[in-house]
This record gives structure tokens, sequence and C-alpha cells, in this order.
């Protein structure tokens, strides 16, 4: 958006690894993430259709991610709500880490839940908690 001249204030990541080089998810990567997440949507869903393709799309977006890096920078400060068990794998240096893409700020806050259960009930209430934290935070200083 800011690459077309809109004014982006903040980027919100939910437990998102910055990806700044291609990579090769190969089969059994894809075997493992597709066992995680099919279990975690047949428990929410009850549908083995909605599963599948749901998996589909993942499948897709993470051959999307492993093409295509993410290198730039932005003006948008960057706040990332981690797994509560890995926001280590976020900070500064670290392979995952969004320090260095923006140009404002890069923020790193332990979210409630481990990745796959972060929306959940239990979790959710206390994860867009953190969320709108930060995005009242600017616009309480007057910022757009």
């Amino acid at each position: 958006m800011e690459s077309r001249g809109r004014r982006v204030r903040d980027v919100v990541a939910v437990d998102a690894y910055r990806v700044r080089e291609e990579f090769e998810f190969g089969e059994e990567h894809l075997a493992v993430f597709e066992l995680e997440l099919g279990e975690h949507l047949r428990k929410h869903t009850g549908s083995e259709v909605v599963a599948a393709e749901t998996l589909e799309q993942a499948r897709e977006y993470i051959g999307f991610c492993a093409r295509r890096p993410n290198t730039g920078t932005v003006a948008a400060r960057i706040t990332v709500v981690a797994d509560e068990k890995k926001a280590d794998l976020f900070a500064e240096g670290e392979e995952g880490a969004w320090h260095g893409s923006s140009s404002t700020a890069t923020v790193v806050l332990a979210g409630s839940g481990e990745h796959a259960d972060m929306l959940d009930d239990e979790h959710l209430r206390f994860n867009a908690g953190l969320i709108r934290e930060v995005l009242a935070e600017e616009a309480d200083h007057g910022t757009v």
C-alpha cells in the first residue's frame, strides 16, 4: 500500500516469520505441516471438506512465500504478536525477525497460546487486546 502512495501506520503480524530468502518447502515438511493444520481444522470445524480446502490454500500460500522473499522496508511500524513460547524467535538477529523491515519501529509481543491455538476462544480475547492496544497507541497521539 505504501508503494501505491497510501500512508500505513501499522502492520500487525500474528506469529508470522519474515522470509528473507527463497526456500524449498519439501514434501516431508509439507506432510508435517498438513498433519498439524489438518488436525486443528478438523477439531474446530468437524469438516473434512473444509480441512482439505484450507490445506490446499495453505500449500499455495507457502509456495508463494517460498518463491517471494520479503526483503523490502516499509515506513509503518511492524508489530509481531508471537506464540507465547516462541517470542524469542522474533528477536533482532533471529532468522524470522522483522527487525530492519520497518524504518520506524519493530515490536515483538508475547501473545497467548501456541501458534495453532492463538485464535481459539481461550486465547483470542488476550491477543485481540494486544492488537487493539498497539493500534490505539498512535491514534491517541493524533497520528493517522
